[in-house]
């Protein structure tokens, strides 16, 4: 963006978006220069959730936010170590 006045308000609403899981990242590209070096800043592309989670077949549940902390919990209790799980609790509040 080359209006740095612009920028911030834009990148405060972009992480709102985010926050709210309306938009999802979807992917990022290093730009490169003409021999394929790492040249500048990467871009990063944004997607709708309902667009991202159809496009990768994820099937999106009702759940309020204790249900979904419940099952976040359980879910990586059976694949992290103590210090993830420690980490990841205090993130998801679990």
């Amino acid at each position: 963006m080359k209006d740095k006045e612009k920028k911030k308000p834009f990148d405060n609403a972009l992480l709102e978006l985010q926050g709210s899981l309306d938009i999802v990242v979807s992917g990022t590209k290093a730009k490169t220069n003409e021999l394929g070096e790492k040249n500048g800043w990467s871009s990063t592309s944004f997607e709708t959730m309902d667009y991202w989670a159809k496009s990768n077949d994820v099937k999106l549940m009702e759940i309020n936010g204790e249900d979904a902390r419940r099952e976040l919990r359980e879910h990586f209790a059976r694949t992290c170590s103590p210090e993830s799980m420690k980490a990841l609790g205090k993130i998801f509040k679990f």
